[in-house]
């Protein structure tokens, strides 16, 4: 028997625990997994304490994806390269930190048959997700991203980041009320993503502002998975985008993730599961 359990605050929202120990009943595994949701003055007790827990495997989510690096014995080159870790493996007391947001993104496209080479992208935020976002747009060939982003240093920051990895030409817009800002250059997106927390769980009737033009053939990707359809996806739907929903994100890259802690393939056995708790 072996614990494994996710690591973030607040977790109220997640639906990891749920749909990872329905898979491990399904396939007779006497595992468990458990949110362990952590303020930050906590972090430091958690990882010193770690063998006490015998937990074989780690789920990182916000707003730790970058603090728990400095707790890692070895990271993997996603991590150095993004900087942000959402997996730890822990095997024989040395923690070896994975990063599969990136993978997560990536998969949910190509089973929509969506190929990224060639296309340009549109990002809202700047923060962690982004980053993943970023990372797996240009790893699948897109050429253009433009960011609107609070934070315009963070986001010229991890283009530059993985930029020296994946060249890819990049534009940062300052977030203000003025939508007509982005008018033109959501207009030529092929891809559009949100990164932040709009719209998630309790604050269900918030969502990125998107100017009033047509979005027809566009895929709008939205990384908030609670609810499973955001307002921010039926806004787009009704102006003839094709919506995924982050939950594919999340089924993807905790698939990735058993792999690495299991060393076998769970996508179809996560799949599955998925189906049946209607996620999907």
């Amino acid at each position: 028997m072996a614990i494994f359990g996710l690591i973030g605050y607040p977790l109220e929202h997640s639906f990891s625990p749920k749909y990872m120990n329905t898979l491990f009943r399904r396939k007779e595994m006497l595992h468990y997994y458990e949110a362990f949701p952590l303020k930050e003055e906590m972090l430091d007790d958690f990882f010193k304490n770690l063998n006490l827990f015998k937990i074989r495997g780690l789920n990182i989510t916000i707003p730790y994806k970058t603090k728990v690096i400095t707790y890692m014995d070895e990271l993997s080159e996603d991590v150095e390269i993004m900087d942000a870790c959402n997996v730890i493996d822990i095997k024989d007391g040395r923690l070896i930190a994975y990063n599969t947001d990136w993978y997560g993104f990536s998969k949910s496209l190509e089973i929509k048959g969506i190929s990224l080479k060639g296309k340009k992208a549109f990002i809202y935020g700047s923060g962690g997700a982004a980053k993943s976002v970023l990372y797996a747009l240009a790893k699948g060939g897109v050429e253009d991203v433009v960011f609107f982003a609070r934070t315009p240093q963070k986001a010229m920051e991890m283009i530059d980041l993985i930029g020296d990895r994946y060249p890819i030409r990049a534009k940062v817009i300052q977030w203000e009320e003025n939508i007509d800002l982005i008018r033109e250059d959501l207009s030529l997106s092929d891809i559009v993503v949100n990164t932040t927390p709009l719209g998630m769980y309790p604050y269900v009737e918030t969502m990125p502002s998107i100017p009033d033009i047509t979005l027809s053939g566009k895929v709008f990707f939205d990384l908030v998975y609670n609810p499973l359809k955001t307002r921010f996806l039926e806004f787009a739907v009704s102006r003839g985008a094709i919506a995924i929903s982050g939950i594919y994100m999340l089924m993807y890259q905790g698939a990735k993730a058993l792999s690495i802690w299991l060393d076998d393939n769970f996508e179809k056995d996560v799949e599955e599961v998925f189906k049946e708790l209607e996620l999907i």
